[in-house]
């Protein structure tokens, strides 16, 4: 759960920022798809935003200057929440052999997997960029339990590529 304000507002940056990247590129705003792991299974919930719930606030490493942070956290309590609406989209062991450096791309190499979508590749394509995967005709911006939603200085890039700061 965000605590402060200024967790608030980099939460509502983001999804600014997200919005206005869309309308730039002429896309509907991203939907996200939030992964989270149950007994060996991976499942994925869709949202429109992000469940406040499933939100903290932290800080970067020294090394990048203890910039404010928000990370995705799916609390059993949350788990249980989306029980009905969250879709099975595979196990822990396809999603740790899956290729990538970190849970949040192995996730996307399972998402697209689980959607036979062609043409995964490891990218760092900003959230203003679109999403990470289209599905239905949605973009859908994924996160897995544990990810760095925003950091105020990627927000802040965000605003000046969007010519807002």
């Amino acid at each position: 759960m965000l605590k402060t304000e200024t967790g608030r507002n980099l939460l509502n940056g983001y999804y600014t920022a997200t919005k206005l990247g869309a309308e730039k590129l002429g896309q509907k705003e991203p939907v996200y798809g939030v992964g989270y792991p149950v007994d060996e299974k991976v499942y994925m919930v869709l949202m429109d935003t992000m469940d406040e719930r499933l939100l903290y606030e932290s800080r970067t490493a020294k090394d990048r200057g203890y910039s404010p942070t928000i990370r995705l956290r799916v609390s059993d309590m949350m788990k249980k929440v989306f029980a009905q609406r969250a879709v099975c989209v595979g196990t822990v062991e396809e999603l740790e052999s899956m290729p990538g450096e970190n849970n949040g791309y192995k996730f996307e190499h399972l998402i697209y997997k689980y959607f036979n979508v062609n043409g995964w590749k490891h990218d760092n394509k900003p959230a203003i960029h679109g999403g990470d995967i289209q599905i239905n005709g949605m973009e859908v911006q994924l996160k897995y339990n544990g990810a760095t939603v925003i950091v105020e200085s990627t927000l802040n890039n965000f605003f000046t590529e969007l010519g807002l700061a």
